[in-house]
């Protein structure tokens, strides 16, 4: 186990960032040339994307992008290099922007307790 859970981890790790566009032709600069940035640091894209479909809390954030990384100094080493810092000028000129970073699980807890919406029950 990792520690951070019950459950065993991986050591990939993804990066969860909330964007809000405020100078959409700056962020088309930004977008067209991060990727290659995220794929030299082993980073590969798992969703990026404008059809945000809102669930709960009233969240509503114009983009969503998720990459998954092969681990945390992996995912450090891409925000700390100079290749990204050139980069992250466009993306807080273009942006309001919140990120956070979460381990993956390889393995999902043998018992998985669900709520029934429709009868109130659960299963195992």
């Amino acid at each position: 186990m990792c520690g951070c859970c019950p459950y065993s981890c991986v050591v990939a790790v993804l990066l969860l960032v909330e964007i809000e566009i405020v100078d959409q032709e700056l962020y088309d600069r930004y977008i067209e040339q991060v990727p290659d940035v995220v794929y030299g640091y082993g980073g590969r894209y798992v969703s990026r994307s404008y059809e945000v479909v809102p669930i709960a809390g009233g969240w509503e954030p114009d983009r969503v992008i998720i990459i998954e990384f092969p681990d945390m100094d992996a995912l450090i080493a891409f925000g700390t290099s100079a290749a990204y810092q050139r980069l992250a000028e466009l993306r807080e000129r273009s942006t309001r922007t919140r990120s956070l970073a979460l381990p993956t699980l390889d393995q999902q807890p043998e018992t998985v307790v669900r709520g029934d919406s429709t009868t109130g029950s659960s299963a195992r």
